[in-house]
């Protein structure tokens, strides 16, 4: 690790001679942490668009999914943050976010461990309910369902090509 974050100065110092390297790092960064966001915001917005009451399995689903993709985020989202800064942060503010990054490292066990537990708490139930009332539906994706996250893909690799050969 000696060689990939020089703590000394606080910066990363592998990418600057790896701009491939950067360019996937930061693209899976980015996306995923983007994904994460929008998944989130769906699950947030049936919520309210389709109310359940709090033991029924659709809210337990969506309470996990939103706490497991919280916690994603808070190992991802921080990161993104400081590659797509690393070379035009100043020492002190690489510091920081190193230290945010670390931070949200470290918190992310709380909504992971929330989320597992709610799991392991509720499973016999939903296992019940999926056994008694199978969905209905095919649960592949179709190639329509694919159009926007690949949209937001490539959209995504812009950016991180942006990022690497524009600065």
């Amino acid at each position: 690790m000696g060689d990939f974050y020089n703590t000394a100065q606080g910066n990363i110092v592998a990418f600057s001679h790896h701009p491939g390297f950067y360019l996937v790092t930061v693209f899976a960064l980015i996306l995923v942490t983007l994904l994460a966001l929008e998944w989130i915001w769906r699950l947030v917005w049936c919520f309210f668009e389709e109310p359940r009451p709090l033991k029924h399995p659709s809210t337990i689903l969506r309470v996990v999914h939103v706490l497991l993709l919280v916690s994603i985020i808070m190992r991802v989202g921080p990161g993104a943050v400081q590659l797509m800064t690393w070379k035009d942060a100043s020492v002190a503010d690489q510091h920081l976010l190193a230290a945010v990054n670390n931070i949200s490292d470290a918190l992310s066990i709380l909504p992971f461990s929330i989320a597992w537990l709610i799991v392991v708490v509720s499973w016999p139930m939903l296992a019940y309910q999926l056994d008694k009332a199978p969905p209905p539906f095919h649960l592949w994706p179709t190639p329509s369902a694919l159009k926007r996250p690949l949209k937001i893909g490539l959209g995504v690799f812009a950016i991180a090509a942006a990022l690497t050969f524009l600065q």
